[in-house]
């Protein structure tokens, strides 16, 4: 069987595209939109968390409070960064030393 000429135009096989080609390591394998609902939930849980620590967090008024909640929803990821930071060296600044008793007022 004979080929017919193309008149100058060559036949051309082209290499499978890169879309087609399975990758070896997990993150090759996950679709970009399941990456970015993953890294959602992430953010998502974490915001969750320190909603609910600042909430029982009893050494801030209810003003602030409510304006921590409000950076930690309105700046994803960010704010409960933010305002975690914020919660953990607050904590520490509060919390005396280990052994450490108030010295007693009736000095004599």
């Amino acid at each position: 069987m004979q080929v017919p000429a193309l008149h100058g135009l060559r036949i051309v096989r082209y290499a499978p595209t890169h879309a087609s080609r399975r990758s070896t390591s997990a993150l090759g394998r996950m679709e970009p939109r399941y990456l970015l609902v993953a890294i959602a939930l992430v953010v998502a849980v974490y915001q969750s968390w320190v909603s609910v620590r600042l909430f029982n967090a009893r050494q801030y008024d209810l003003t602030q409070r409510g304006l921590q909640l409000l950076l930690v929803w309105l700046l994803p990821g960010l704010g409960a960064l933010v305002v975690h930071s914020f919660m953990k060296a607050d904590g520490k600044a509060r919390r005396p030393e280990p052994g450490y008793t108030e010295p007693s007022d009736n000095a004599s």
